[in-house]
């Protein structure tokens, strides 16, 4: 007989400038809930003011939700970054005083809750620029650290967030499993992935990761080999007396563009890939060790050999993060000699940008998972 899943409440603390991210949050959660269902009966119930209040009367409106929602849930989660909120009559804003409400019951019992908060770290935009509001934040973000000991984590966009929060509670389930804190199910109906076929799918896709990654490196080999001809093009577009032939220049500047359009659509069908491949085997091993509380045992070989693939491969990104910006900064460095060639220079600058970008969010997702697969990895 199926029984019910093991409900575990995620209160959702923010201002109104992170709506996004409360979006992401929320998707996140659905996703994770799929199979969490499936490998260990696990549900996440997101809680939010939106959803899980009503009307009523207290000292002020957070008075309200706070009577609501507080002792419901088991996971914290606060979300700031260019505004600290609104004061209530008892905080600097609500999304602070639920966090004091949080603290608190921590404080009282740290099985009651686990708090993560996460900190927005991309520039502001000047329209949204108010300097009251980010000191705020900033002195926030240095008193929960300082003086209540808050391990916090900070993202640009939201999709690392959402990494960044699978991985968090990922972990946090695992850690709750191994500790018997969640007292789940090990014998189900239906037959769900194990541990053996979670590492194979994770490694699976690494052996994507390192296809994926070899492709990138050819496409801009092949660009870097057709750019020397370019240049080769350029010399000989000379006239006798040193002069410059605008006629076969412009030639030889508009063949180097459709070299850029190229190369741009070959990358953009490439690091997709690779980033979905590369976020799936994160996810994969993430899953196998949450698994791990089905058995009396640790994986430590197979989990330690993963984890040295994924040195390797954070290694590489790190390493070829130089060579990414090098050979942007050629491009950039060109000079405007047609109007095709500038269109094409941006745009092979912009995908570049994005895939050094992806890259450093990888590198980061990377080593935040090594750090949790050494808690099950055996000496």
């Amino acid at each position: 007989m199926t029984e019910r899943p093991h409900l575990v409440s995620v209160f959702l603390a923010s201002p109104g400038d992170v709506s996004n991210e409360r979006l992401q949050v929320e998707k996140t959660i659905n996703e994770m809930n799929i199979w969490l269902k499936k490998l260990v009966n696990v549900q996440f119930e997101l809680i939010k003011w939106e959803t899980h209040t009503y009307p009523g009367v207290g000292e002020d409106a957070q008075d309200v939700i706070n009577k609501q929602v507080s002792g419901t849930y088991q996971v914290f989660i606060g979300i700031l970054w260019s505004r600290i909120g609104s004061q209530t009559k008892r905080a600097d804003s609500g999304t602070v005083e639920e966090f004091q409400i949080a603290y608190k019951r921590y404080c009282d019992d740290p099985r009651a809750n686990h708090i993560m908060f996460y900190f927005k770290d991309k520039p502001i935009p000047p329209s949204q620029i108010v300097p009251d509001q980010i000191a705020e934040v900033q002195n926030f973000k240095k008193k929960i650290s300082i003086s209540k000991g808050v391990y916090y984590r900070e993202f640009n966009e939201s999709d690392e967030l959402c990494s960044l929060m699978r991985i968090g509670l990922s972990s946090l389930i695992a850690d709750w499993r191994k500790n018997k804190v969640l007292q789940l199910i090990t014998e189900r109906e239906d037959e769900d992935e194990g541990f053996i076929e979670l590492m194979e799918a994770a490694m699976e896709n690494m052996k994507a990761v390192k296809q994926d990654t070899e492709r990138i490196v050819e496409i801009t080999q092949d660009l870097n080999k057709v750019w020397e001809e370019r240049t080769r093009d350029f010399d000989r577009a000379k006239n006798f007396d040193g002069s410059i032939n605008l006629k076969f220049s412009k030639t030889a500047s508009n063949n180097l563009a459709a070299d850029f359009k190229k190369y741009v659509t070959k990358m953009e069908e490439a690091v997709p890939l690779f980033s979905d491949h590369l976020s799936k085997a994160l996810q994969k091993s993430l899953q196998s060790v949450i698994v791990l509380g089905d058995y009396n045992y640790k994986f430590g070989d197979e989990l330690r050999a993963f984890s040295n693939i994924l040195e390797s491969v954070e290694k590489h990104l790190i390493d070829s993060q130089k060579s990414n910006r090098f050979f942007r900064d050629r491009v950039a460095n060109l000079p405007r000699l047609t109007t095709n060639l500038n269109r094409a220079k941006k745009s092979v600058t912009k995908t570049l940008d994005a895939f050094y970008e992806e890259k450093s969010t990888m590198i980061g997702l990377i080593t935040e998972l090594q750090t949790f697969l050494q808690k099950y990895v055996t000496s």
